[in-house]
Formats: C-alpha cells, structure tokens, sequence
C-alpha cells in the first residue's frame, strides 16, 4: 500500500511543485508494472521501495512498514501546518493472479501498443498510484 499525505499549506510548497509529463507518467506505471506483487504472496517490498525512493527524491519524509514478510507499506508525508485537516490518498501495490487464460503479453512487461498501456496492475491499481504520485 502507499499512503501519501498531504497537509495543505498557503501557496505552493516545496514538495507540491513536483510536476511530471504524461511519459513520465507512463514510464512510471511501466515500472509499477514490472514488479511481480501478485497476491497471494504479495511480496510488494521491493515496489514499495521504488515508489518511497520517488517520494523521498521529491521531498517527502517516508516510512515503510512491513505487516508481513515482504508485504511491505511506504508512507510519505509532506510538509504543512499541523492545524490543518491532512489529505490522505492510498492505494495499493498488489495485484490479483494471473488467471487461467492465457496471456498474449508479458504480464509484467509493461508493454505499450498505440495508446494501451498492458500488464497485470495496469487499470487496478498501479496506474492509479502512479497518478497519486
């Protein structure tokens, strides 16, 4: 899971600044994609950990806990005013098997064709917190 928190403050913050492109947003949830989190097991540890490494690079103080072995959660909070409502957003980086069909792509490639994004997490919900990030 990643939680990222937000206090809102006057003006735009130091950590509110970050601004991607859409390809940079794409290549994002390409590199979401290529951690194999499937749950069970889950084994989201190393996901989680690229994600938090975002995070911290673009200012956020980050924690990470571990509920389970490799089940790991990254929190990032920003800075603000402690007198003021925090904006929560989470979602989570495991993604459900594979199923019994058969895949005509790599699941974990995070392949491109056209305008479609592909792979195992790609619609729920690794491209969302790609988004959140």
């Amino acid at each position: 899971m990643v939680c990222v928190r937000l206090n809102p403050v006057k003006g735009i913050g130091e950590v509110s600044s970050v601004r991607m492109s859409e390809q940079d947003a794409i290549a994002l949830t390409r590199a979401l994609l290529r951690f194999e989190t499937v749950n069970p097991p889950g084994r989201e540890r190393d996901c989680a950990r690229h994600a938090g490494a975002l995070l911290e690079r673009w200012g956020y103080r980050v924690e990470y806990h571990e509920y389970a072995e490799a089940r790991t959660s990254v929190i990032a909070r920003a800075g603000g005013s402690p007198s003021k409502a925090p904006l929560c957003l989470t979602g989570h980086l495991d993604v459900v098997p594979l199923g019994s069909n058969a895949w005509t792509r790599d699941p974990f490639a995070g392949e491109t064709q056209g305008d479609r994004l592909y792979g195992r997490g790609s619609s729920d919900m690794k491209a969302g917190v790609a988004a959140m990030l």
